[in-house]
């Protein structure tokens, strides 16, 4: 299913009139749905990128956090809440329940070198969602992995996100570039209201 979504909560210059802000398809990964989908228009990814670099090799302190070591700490920036409130309002359209709050409990980057890959895991919370900043060729792959089922792969596209279930398995699969693959994640917990 693909829906146009128009999200804009007022003028801005940097909106060309008419487009949709949101582009999305909701596919049924393993009978459970996965959306893909474009943001356009709200936000820098030359400022993003250059954010996240900045906090490169800053790292968590293992006490506070279970994380993986490709896991960059991500402070707050306009360009990340941008990011984080349409993706909210894509889940809220989606819904359609105004009943349905959503709190962002952690977010990071990853960025992968030449060879790099991330391991099969899950998020605890109710949707975990990525956003691609910076993809060169040869990127790896996002994965999701059920027992006994084929994988559903996502190729990642520079300004893409994705929004799945916390609980459903993935990885990132080895990325074969010299040039850096940047993406933005980020854990939403769902509160009924």
């Amino acid at each position: 299913m693909r829906k146009d979504l128009d999200l804009l909560d007022g003028p801005d210059p940097s909106f060309v009139e008419d487009e949709p802000t949101v582009k999305v398809d909701i596919t049924k990964c393993f009978q459970v749905p996965v959306v893909v989908g474009s943001l356009f228009g709200s936000y820098e990814l030359d400022v993003l990128r250059q954010h996240i670099l900045n906090n490169k090799d800053v790292e968590y302190d293992e006490e506070n956090y279970h994380t993986y070591s490709e896991d960059t700490p991500l402070p707050d920036h306009p360009a990340v809440d941008d990011i984080i409130n349409k993706i909210k309002d894509v889940i809220y359209a989606i819904d359609g329940s105004p009943s349905l709050g959503l709190e962002c409990t952690r977010k990071w980057a990853h960025i992968h070198e030449r060879n790099m890959s991330t391991e099969l895991h899950d998020h605890e919370e109710t949707f975990g969602v990525t956003y691609y900043v910076s993809v060169p060729e040869g990127s790896g792959d996002l994965v999701f992995k059920r027992p006994h089922q084929e994988p559903f792969v996502v190729p990642p596209k520079e300004g893409q996100f994705v929004i799945f279930p916390g609980w459903l398995e993935h990885k990132v699969t080895r990325h074969h570039s010299d040039d850096l693959r940047i993406s933005l994640s980020f854990n939403l917990k769902a509160h009924v209201i």
